[in-house]
């Protein structure tokens, strides 16, 4: 699908005037021959090119249309086409992520810009910045692209020099530099990306501030115009490392929940009322994390009201195992008497006064102001 360059905006006027130049434009054009009569080329230029936008699929704004609405068409419309060859955009939900993310990079100036992206296991940081990668790539132009994946597990399977060359050879062509050390790293991407405009996504960095020191240390390592996007479950590693644009990501709203989850439960078949009126169920228990409504929603499609009723009443009693594995990587990153204090929360002091809860696991030793607020970072 070829997307057009040019989307016109009828504004409270008829495509048909402009297309056979009635009107107010055959008036204008009128007086465009008499003022151009040594060039009348130039006249007969615009007037072609007029019916050719006329041609073009456009939004005619009618007396009757509020605004606001017509505004949000076009940005939809617009959005999927930046989009149009990203598979994670056509299944992203949460568009206004996305804008709030574009309003962080619209505070700097044109220096190198640091992003961070913080939210629990499973809320979808990882698909915010893949349709932020696309659709930066498609916005601006790059001297080099690279998104890093998994960054957490990739360090710890195969060092930090793995992820060094894997960011040399996609962003500046170096595919056969073996790196010794990750000092040796270091020099590498100061000297053969300092003047170079990329972009790079650092997904899913650790705890520990070692993976951004050696793979994005500072802001003069990379050209003037760079953006380096960071995702973190812990906000602490961001705040550490000098970023101070940092976007908080939440669950997902009911709306959007909903339609994350039916994405994924309903297909082209036919699902009757009761399908629907249980998958409101099933998206209240996932709480908005999208991870959870993916793969309920996968897990379900196609099955019986008869199984959604009782996949229902088992998610009540036991969760589902593969989101309990991506939220226990969470849960694993912490110290152990962080873990002692999250445990103790959980089981005995859900819901109960913050300022109670920390002098009672302080009587016990626990210094828990420090390690409640490193679990709201």
């Amino acid at each position: 699908m070829k997307v057009p360059n040019v989307f016109p905006v009828f504004y409270k006027v008829d495509p048909s005037d402009i297309r056979n130049q009635r009107g107010d434009f055959k008036t204008a054009f009128d007086k465009h021959e008499k003022d151009f009569k040594d060039n009348p080329e130039k006249v007969q230029r615009w007037r072609s090119t007029l019916k050719q936008v006329c041609n073009l699929s456009g939004w005619p704004l009618k007396d009757d249309r509020p605004e606001a609405e017509f505004i949000t068409s076009i940005i939809n419309t617009i959005w999927k086409s930046l989009n149009i060859n990203s598979n994670v955009a056509e299944d992203f939900v949460g568009i206004d992520s996305v804008e709030k993310i574009y309003k962080l990079l619209e505070t700097g100036s044109n220096d190198t810009r640091f992003i961070g992206i913080w939210g629990m296991g499973g809320v979808g940081k990882t698909a915010l910045a893949r349709v932020v990668f696309d659709s930066l790539s498609h916005k601006y132009q790059y001297d080099g692209m690279c998104f890093l994946a998994n960054v957490r597990e990739v360090s710890k399977q195969s060092g930090l020099t793995h992820l060094q060359e894997m960011l040399l050879s996609k962003v500046s062509n170096e595919s056969n530099l073996k790196i010794c050390d990750p000092y040796e790293g270091i020099s590498y991407i100061r000297r053969l990306l300092c003047h170079k405009r990329v972009l790079v996504v650092l997904d899913d960095v650790d705890n520990q501030l070692e993976q951004l020191e050696k793979l994005a240390g500072k802001h003069n390592w990379f050209g003037s115009g760079s953006i380096i996007v960071v995702t973190a479950r812990n906000k602490q590693v961001l705040i550490s490392h000098g970023i101070s644009s940092i976007y908080e990501l939440q669950g997902l709203e009911h709306d959007d929940a909903l339609q994350l989850f039916h994405m994924k439960a309903f297909t082209h078949e036919q699902h009757t009322d009761d399908h629907v009126e249980l998958s409101k169920k099933i998206v209240q228990h996932a709480k908005g994390l999208p991870l959870a409504l993916v793969l309920l929603g996968s897990s379900l499609c196609g099955r019986s009201v008869e199984e959604w009723k009782s996949a229902l009443n088992r998610l009540r009693q036991v969760p589902n195992e593969n989101i309990l594995k991506q939220l226990r990587i969470s849960y694993d990153g912490l110290e152990e008497i962080d873990k002692k204090i999250f445990l103790d929360i959980a089981c005995f002091f859900k819901g109960k006064n913050k300022y109670r809860v920390i002098e009672i696991l302080d009587s016990c030793d626990f210094h828990s102001t420090f390690g409640i607020g490193g679990a709201h970072r």
